[in-house]
């Protein structure tokens, strides 16, 4: 009876010490093995080119159209976006001017000078005169318009944050806010200048100012993501676009321009 005893609590005892914690196999994994560092989420990164076009709004011209492409570095954590690059936008602007002038009024032969040379034959002198044509301008001044055509381009440098409410599938929709620093890299003239004729122009006023060369933009959309293959999806975004001032130089035109646009994207995640 006795050996019968210590080989029981022998067992026992072994049995406690060796034992493992059952584990369920229909657990899901994060109840069963505890999440890892390697397995937590981590920030993915994907490129993108996108293509935008806007129509603006309270502009000296009016209404006016503008193109915007460039390419974007996307960084993602879960639902949240983070997004920045580089852009090119182009739009067109036209500078009027006032041109004060003298109206041409014709031309006469003016009296330079005159010789005589001596002809023995005839006994006589005979004048060499030598005139040149002289242009005639009314002294009342007159004013007229001119509009001068200017293709500007700017660089664009966004910081746009994200965040997806909605995600079924394949298809995702969320809210994109940020801002956009836009600065000036060129303005071509596309028209030429302004020809008077042979009136007599006085002086030029410019009454339009140009634009500034620096300008930022606060921007805003709701965004639709659709995953076409593994690495690339598709993004297309209405947004809205409010400038934080006046887009030209030393204006009285106080108001702040805005703009509605669409922008499509097509993005390569890595």
């Amino acid at each position: 009876v006795e050996i019968l005893e210590r080989t029981n609590t022998d067992f026992r005892d072994t049995t406690l010490i060796n034992s493992e914690p059952e584990t369920n196999p229909l657990a899901p994994d994060s109840i069963r093995k505890p999440m890892t560092v390697n397995q937590k989420e981590r920030w993915r990164v994907a490129a993108a080119v996108y293509y935008l076009p806007e129509l603006m709004f309270n502009t000296i011209e009016g209404d006016k159209y503008i193109h915007n492409t460039g390419i974007d570095a996307v960084f993602y954590h879960g639902l949240i976006s983070i997004r920045t690059g580089i852009g090119i936008s182009v739009s067109k602007g036209i500078t009027r001017n006032e041109v004060n002038y003298n109206s041409y009024m014709g031309s006469y032969n003016k009296l330079d000078s005159i010789t005589f040379n001596y002809n023995e034959t005839q006994h006589r002198f005979e004048p060499n005169i030598y005139t040149s044509s002289q242009n005639v301008w009314d002294t009342l001044v007159q004013s007229d318009s001119s509009e001068i055509i200017k293709r500007y381009t700017y660089l664009q440098v966004p910081l746009v944050l994200g965040f997806d409410f909605w995600k079924k599938d394949r298809i995702s929709i969320g809210v994109r806010v940020g801002t956009i620093m836009s600065v000036m890299m060129k303005a071509r003239q596309l028209t030429g200048e302004y020809d008077p004729g042979e009136n007599l122009v006085i002086g030029i006023n410019q009454l339009t100012p140009s634009q500034v060369n620096l300008n930022w933009q606060a921007v805003g959309g709701i965004a639709a993501s659709a995953v076409l293959t593994e690495k690339i999806s598709l993004e297309i975004e209405p947004q809205a676009k409010y400038y934080y001032g006046s887009i030209y130089e030393k204006s009285g035109y106080a108001k702040k321009p805005w703009s509605l646009g669409i922008r499509a994207s097509l993005l390569m995640k890595f």
